[in-house]
């Protein structure tokens, strides 16, 4: 639930009316804390306190708002909430584990002449196979001869699908491509005794998906994003010369600080 106004005290007699609501019907809350510097203790919260969206800083101001999954900056920049990112982050780590982990127990470590190897596939074809779910995971089963507008379905991308046409931060989403192949790189230096591999047709022969088609920053359509990163919000102007926030937090403590 978010309540946004242009006043704050129209902002607090909703969010009052909300909480009595929820207090009639039983339902649990979290506590609302008070936003009075925007900082780590911000994403912490669960609930917050009416406070001031905006570029602007000052006491009591924060240039982003949080809803289900999206963190949206005053100006309409949007990126990922953080810990969505680290839930695919581990995920990509999880799938990789149980891969190389159920291969290296089923695999010999010195299997003898006359012994058939117990994994039939070419590291080459493991790799690939892996790649591939990891991609197949992460942004769904790319077709480069079927373009497609925004995400495909059964995905981590499709629930992020909002973000397509919008001003985007990138960067969380590079650090997902990045931790991919790191991941593989992971599963490639596994000490796993391989076999002969596999002969497959040409017919149904698996296209590795390799290149910025495959990607998770190719899945989204960043209208304008850079230009919001590189000019972002500036500082208030105080005396004629640019106030820090950490000089106005310093002001704060002080003016509050018991005698």
């Amino acid at each position: 639930m978010i309540l946004i106004s242009p006043s704050k005290a129209t902002c607090q007699r909703a969010y009052q009316a909300y909480l009595e609501a929820l207090d009639e019907l039983k339902l649990p809350y979290h506590p609302a804390q008070a936003v009075e510097f925007y900082g780590k203790e911000f994403w912490e919260a669960k609930s917050k306190a009416p406070y001031c969206w905006t570029g602007r800083k000052w006491l009591g101001c924060v240039p982003w708002v949080q809803f289900v999954g999206y963190q949206v900056r005053y100006d309409g920049l949007v990126r990922p909430k953080t810990k969505s990112v680290e839930k695919q982050l581990n995920a990509l780590k999880e799938t990789v584990d149980d891969a190389k982990y159920g291969l290296l127990a089923r695999s010999r470590p010195f299997p003898r002449p006359y012994e058939a190897p117990t994994i039939i596939a070419s590291k080459t074809q493991a790799v690939n196979s892996v790649r591939s779910k990891l991609t197949c995971k992460g942004v769904g089963r790319i077709r480069v001869n079927q373009p497609t507008d925004g995400p495909l379905p059964m995905c981590w991308a499709n629930g992020f699908r909002a973000l397509h046409g919008k001003p985007l931060v990138t960067s969380l989403l590079k650090k997902l491509d990045r931790e991919r192949e790191r991941q593989i790189r992971r599963f490639e230096r596994a000490q796993i005794v391989y076999g002969p591999g596999r002969t497959s047709s040409g017919n149904n022969k698996r296209q590795e998906p390799i290149g910025y088609l495959f990607s998770y920053s190719a899945q989204f359509n960043n209208n304008g994003g850079s230009d919001l990163v590189n000019n972002p919000y500036q500082y208030p102007w105080h005396g004629g010369r640019q106030m820090s926030y950490r000089w106005w937090q310093k002001l704060w403590e002080q003016a509050n600080k018991s005698p």
